[in-house]
C-alpha cells in the first residue's frame, strides 16, 4: 500500500510539473506576442512632420459633437464667443498646440487593430479631433485619446494612420471656450501708448508722457527735491490690464467710480479707463469700462479693443491699488544727497 501512495504522489508532483510548464510557455508566448504588437522606439522618431504656424489658417477642435473654431488675422487668433464677437486667444494656448505636434517623440507604437481603440479613449464620444486647416485649404487632423497612467505622455493616432502611439508630450485641448480668452486688455506695442493723464488717489495729476528717443516713460513734472520712482511695473499693468471674463453692457449692473485714467495713442486717438467696484455689500468684484476715440487712428489692436469695449465692460477680479490707484507722493522719492566736494589744503 505504501508503494501504491508513493507512486501516486510521484504522478501527482509530474502532472503539477506539467502543469506549471505549460503556463510559464503560454505567458512567454502571450509577451512575445504582446511585444509584437506593442513596438518601443529605441531611438528618438519625431510623431510628425514639422508644420509651419504661419502656413495654418484655421483650428477645429471637436469632441462629442461640439466643435470650437479657432482663426488667425494679422498673427493674432480669435475665437468667436457666444454673440459672435472675435475674442483674442491666449498665444500660450496655440503655442502648445505646435509643440505637441511639431516636438512630440514616439515613445511606442502601440496597436493598430480598432478593437483596441477604446482602450485609449479613441472613440467618437471620448477621443478630441484636432484639424489643422493650411492656406491651402488642406486638413491635417490628428486623433487626441487619454494621457498614459503616469499623465507625461498621450495615446494619439493620425489622419489615415491605423496606429495607436504613444507620444512624449500631453495636449490639453479645453472644450470650454472661454478658457481661450487672452485675459488681458490693451495689449498693445509700448509705442501704441503716448501719454498717459493719471488721477492720483488724492485727487491730483500726473502726466506720464512716452519718451521716443529713450524708449521709455517718463513723468513730465517732478516737484524739486525729489526724483521719479521707476514706472516699469506700472506701464506694464497699462499695456496688459488683467481681466477675467468680458460682460455685455445690456447686462444691469449696480457700480460706482473708484479712478478713471486717460490714454492718448500715437497716431491720434484716446481712451478713457474708468475702474468701477461693483455696488453690493462686501462684493470685491470690480468692473473696467473703456471708452476709445480712434479718430483716424487704424493700429489693428485699438480697432480690436473699440469693438470689445462698445459690446462689454471687462471683470475683475480686483482692483491693483498699488497700480491704479496711487497717490501723488507715491510717484516720488527723495532725491540722494549730493556728494560733498572736499577743497584741496
Amino acid at each position: 500500500m505504501e508503494r501504491k501512495s508513493s507512486r501516486g504522489d510521484m504522478k501527482m508532483r509530474k502532472n503539477k510539473v506539467t502543469i506549471i510548464s505549460i503556463l510559464i510557455i503560454c505567458v512567454a508566448v502571450g509577451i512575445y506576442l504582446y511585444s509584437l504588437n506593442q513596438e518601443k522606439i529605441k531611438k528618438p522618431v519625431q510623431f510628425n512632420q514639422f508644420i509651419n504656424p504661419e502656413t495654418i489658417k484655421q483650428i477645429n477642435i471637436t469632441k462629442a459633437g461640439e466643435t470650437i473654431s479657432l482663426t488667425t488675422s494679422d498673427n493674432v487668433w480669435y475665437i468667436k464667443n457666444k454673440d459672435s464677437v472675435l475674442i483674442s486667444v491666449d498665444s500660450n494656448k496655440i503655442i502648445s498646440i505646435f509643440d505637441f505636434i511639431n516636438a512630440s517623440d514616439i515613445v511606442q507604437r502601440v496597436t493598430k487593430k480598432e478593437s483596441s481603440y477604446p482602450d485609449f479613449d479613441l472613440i467618437r464620444d471620448k477621443e478630441t479631433m484636432l484639424v489643422l486647416k493650411n492656406i491651402d485649404d488642406v486638413d491635417t487632423t490628428f486623433y487626441m485619446g487619454k494621457p498614459s497612467e503616469n499623465r507625461n505622455s498621450q495615446f494619439v493616432r493620425k489622419g489615415s494612420d491605423p496606429y495607436v502611439y504613444m507620444v512624449s508630450k500631453v495636449l490639453n485641448l479645453d472644450m470650454d471656450p472661454t478658457r481661450w480668452y487672452f485675459r488681458n486688455i490693451l495689449f498693445s506695442d509700448p509705442l501704441v501708448i503716448d501719454r498717459i493723464e493719471y488721477n492720483c488717489s488724492d485727487n491730483k495729476k500726473i502726466d506720464i508722457q512716452n519718451d521716443a528717443e529713450l524708449k521709455k516713460f517718463l513723468i513730465k513734472d517732478v516737484p524739486e527735491g525729489k526724483q521719479a520712482r521707476d514706472l516699469e511695473k506700472v506701464i506694464e499693468q497699462f499695456e496688459k490690464i488683467p481681466v477675467t471674463d468680458y460682460v455685455p453692457r445690456t447686462q444691469e449692473i449696480e457700480t460706482e467710480p473708484v479712478v478713471t485714467h486717460n490714454l492718448y495713442f500715437r497716431g491720434g486717438g484716446s481712451a478713457q479707463l474708468a475702474f468701477l467696484k461693483e455696488k453690493k455689500e462686501k462684493s470685491n468684484v470690480h468692473y473696467l469700462d473703456i471708452s476709445i476715440d480712434l479718430k483716424e487712428n487704424n493700429n489693428s489692436q485699438l480697432v480690436y479693443i473699440n469693438t470689445l469695449s462698445e459690446k462689454y465692460l471687462f471683470k475683475q477680479s480686483w482692483f491693483n491699488k498699488n497700480i491704479f490707484g496711487r497717490s501723488y507722493n507715491e510717484f516720488f522719492e527723495d532725491k540722494p544727497p549730493e556728494p560733498k566736494i572736499e577743497d584741496n589744503p
